[in-house]
């Protein structure tokens, strides 16, 4: 029951954020893209939370938040990317929710292609 009760929970806020996510886009003005590569090293969490949780550790929540559908994001210095990852890539994402990471790839505004994950002291 619990299991269905949290199920829920996490589609009204992927579907509420969903929605303020497209009315943004569709005000926002288009960002400039880079195209080369750039590492960044930050914390891996989850796209809904960012790390701001007070019911469970960092690591379980972006791995509960990701198998429901989130993306994961890199916290670096307070600014959240959101990473845009191939299925091997969320893989290695996923063992390293809540750790550091060094993450390559180009970034579009606060949006991450991601090109290579690995652990950072």
């Amino acid at each position: 029951m619990k299991i269905l009760a949290y199920t829920l929970a996490i589609a009204t806020v992927l579907t509420t954020l969903s929605i303020s996510m497209s009315r943004a886009a569709a005000t926002s003005r288009p960002a400039a893209t880079h195209d080369q590569p750039t590492s960044l090293v930050g914390v891996v969490v989850d796209a809904l939370c960012a790390g701001k949780t007070a019911h469970r550790n960092a690591a379980d929540c972006a791995r509960l938040c990701a198998k429901a559908g989130a993306r994961y994001a890199l916290v670096v210095d307070n600014k959240i990317y959101v990473l845009d990852a191939d299925q091997k890539l969320r893989e290695q994402l996923d063992l390293l929710a809540g750790e550091k990471a060094k993450v390559v790839g180009t970034v579009n505004s606060e949006v991450m292609k991601v090109s290579s994950v690995a652990p950072s002291k």
